[in-house]
Parts: structure tokens; C-alpha cells; sequence
């Protein structure tokens, strides 16, 4: 897949960013040469490689998930700028 001018307008539309002319040139080759190295990764001969699950040897302390405290919902929406039916009002994120 190569990304030409109009993909890269569509992407930038979904991404709401605003992009230079001098910029739109660059970061499009930038993206054609990601998707290019991404693609080099198809070429390598994986057919006797055993697939691994843990990339790091890190140990994760991990802890019983228990209720330890139990709030009022009154009290919690009490520090919100805004609520309405119990819910907090936050700006419209999406069109």
C-alpha cells in the first residue's frame, strides 16, 4: 500500500491535524518509507522460528483485586465542573 495525497488528507481529517504544504510532502515520504520497512518484515523466513509469549523476564507483583472503600456517588460528582443525571458533562470529543 502506498499512501498518496488523498489518503494522507483523508488520515489527517480523521486525526484532526492540520498540515502544512511543506509539511504534507515530507511526513507522506515518511509514511511510504514506514510502510516499506513494515513491508521488508513479510521477506524474512520465519518457518523454523518457535514463537515466544513474553518478550522481558520482568515479574509483575500482581495483587487480589478487592473493594476496599465504597463511595457515594453524590460525593464523587461533587468535585465535577458539571453533571447531569449522575453523569459527568464533558466536552463532544467526535463529530
Amino acid at each position: 500500500m502506498k499512501i498518496d495525497k488523498k489518503i494522507f488528507l483523508t488520515l489527517a481529517d480523521m486525526a484532526k491535524i492540520e498540515v502544512s504544504n511543506s509539511e504534507e510532502k515530507q511526513l507522506i515520504d515518511d509514511l511510504n518509507t514506514a510502510i516499506e520497512f513494515i513491508g521488508t518484515m513479510n521477506k524474512v523466513d520465519t518457518e523454523n522460528t518457535e514463537p515466544f509469549s513474553i518478550m522481558s523476564k520482568v515479574n509483575y507483583a500482581l495483587r487480589e483485586d478487592t473493594v476496599t472503600e465504597n463511595y457515594e456517588k453524590k460525593k464523587l460528582l461533587a468535585n465535577a465542573p458539571e453533571f447531569s443525571d449522575g453523569f459527568y458533562v464533558v466536552p463532544k470529543t467526535i463529530e
